[in-house]
């Protein structure tokens, strides 16, 4: 059974949050905060950044 598929979630962007993902998990592997709180912020960024205009979480 595969993952559920949010509406207009290309699979190139799948495969981009998911690179994204990783950077998080491996600066945390490596005990790098700094490194993990700049790959967070650059996720949380491109998700909002393909968010509906009306969603309450995209802010510029």
């Amino acid at each position: 059974m595969g993952q559920p598929q949010a509406p207009g979630v290309t699979p190139e962007r799948r495969r981009r949050y998911h690179c994204e993902h990783t950077a998080v998990v491996d600066a945390l592997r490596d005990r790098d905060p700094d490194g993990a709180h700049g790959a967070m912020r650059r996720h949380l960024q491109n998700v909002a950044h393909h968010l509906p205009a009306d969603n309450l979480l995209r802010r510029h």
